[in-house]
């Protein structure tokens, strides 16, 4: 597969409700991911509703115990090895419907929260006209958005929780079909020597011994594709988790700001001069002394998607640009979309080596089609990059 989506396509519907802000149009590409089931690897079969394939071994007789009682200890010792690994795949159910209930809870509450504010909105400011009314709707505006996408987070962050152990609880039911039918099998086996001796018991142990291997082998790719579809899942998780971060910062700066008098009079403009003086010094290359306009449009996206001032980082440093909070980014991309394919190995390195010169790394891909950018999503995903590595330029 050429991509690998624990994040879904791009969202391109502009008339829905996450459009425009990029943290919930992200938040909402991830729920759609997890949600269709494109992290699971395709050798695994879909989870089964609920956590029940996550019952305790210790609870449950293994399927090698048939061929205890019917007296062929030797084909047990066969099968032995297929019970334990699949003894080991286990879980509490109980654990994790309580974690994904507690995810759910805060989702409610994040959207009481929520139609409280809409409502109050829509009542208490109906004849409020001036400066300060626009002021207040514009932040209870930006409040709302912030809360639904927490919620929709919240609700995701409970959809990986039961989608995971959900996959377990599947593998380990498939394990379970196999060794049961490698014993049903392994009986039929344990029969023959017991009505023809010699060579009959070497053929059945040979026939017992390549049946185990082979079953072996299906379960090993089964553990493999289970580990591969948990690591897209925890990556989602992780992204999902910065993403729920930076709202809460959002809420957090959007209440400070709401203290202010609204009546106070408007901090003046900047200077148009000097913001394009500082605008060109973002794509002054200080080793070569050179105006890169690519580089200075790269910040000024940064700048704006982000919500954030950055300064050219000083000669001294590697990287490209600081923030405020003295957090360091050096960015990657956009080229000519044109020569994607060709340049992609190289592209998908440089991301990897950018992290070695700073915190963050954006990947700029204004310039690139919705399939390129669904491709540097899924790597980003796959080799859990995120939230150091992010997509800026949709």
């Amino acid at each position: 597969m050429t991509v690998d989506p624990v994040i879904a396509a791009r969202f391109d519907d502009a008339a829905g409700p996450w459009a425009g802000v990029w943290i919930a149009d992200e938040i909402e590409l991830i729920a759609r991911g997890v949600h269709d089931g494109t992290w699971i690897d395709g050798e695994l079969a879909r989870p089964r509703a609920g956590l029940g394939g996550l019952d305790d071994p210790a609870s449950t007789p293994g399927p090698a115990d048939a061929l205890r009682r019917c007296g062929a200890p030797w084909l047990a010792a066969e099968v032995a090895p297929l019970s334990e690994a699949m003894h080991r795949l286990t879980g509490d159910p109980v654990q994790i419907a309580a974690h994904a209930r507690a995810w759910r809870h805060t989702a409610s509450a994040l959207r009481r929260e929520l139609n409280a504010l809409t409502t109050a909105v829509r009542r208490d400011t109906r004849a409020w006209t001036g400066g300060a009314s626009a002021a207040y709707r514009r932040w209870a505006g930006e409040r709302e958005q912030a809360l639904a996408a927490l919620a929709r987070a919240a609700e995701t962050m409970a959809a990986i929780t039961e989608g995971t152990g959900a996959l377990i609880g599947t593998v380990r039911a498939m394990m379970r079909d196999a060794v049961t039918a490698v014993v049903s099998r392994l009986l039929t086996y344990a029969v023959e020597p017991t009505a023809t001796a010699g060579a009959a018991a070497v053929v059945a142990a040979e026939r017992a011994t390549a049946l185990c291997a082979a079953t072996a082998a299906t379960m090993s790719r089964w553990l493999t594709a289970l580990f591969a579809s948990i690591r897209r899942l925890l990556g989602a998780g992780g992204r999902l988790a910065d993403l729920i971060r930076l709202l809460k910062e959002k809420l957090v700066a959007g209440r400070n700001n709401a203290l202010d008098d609204p009546e106070e009079p408007a901090q003046p403009t900047k200077d148009p001069e000097l913001e394009a003086a500082r605008i060109h010094g973002l794509g002054m290359d200080p080793h070569t002394a050179q105006f890169r306009p690519t580089e200075a449009e790269t910040a000024r996206r940064l700048e704006r998607e982000r919500g954030i001032t950055l300064t050219r980082a000083p000669s001294s440093s590697r990287a490209d640009w600081f923030d405020e909070t003295d957090r360091s980014y050096d960015a990657v991309g956009p080229f000519d979309p044109k020569y994607f394919e060709r340049q992609w190995r190289r592209f998908s390195e440089q991301i990897v080596l950018h992290l070695k010169k700073a915190d963050l790394v954006p990947v700029d891909v204004s310039q690139f089609t919705p399939q390129q950018v669904a491709r540097i999503e899924a790597f980003i995903a796959r080799t859990n990059l995120a939230p150091r590595v992010f997509i800026v330029g949709r």
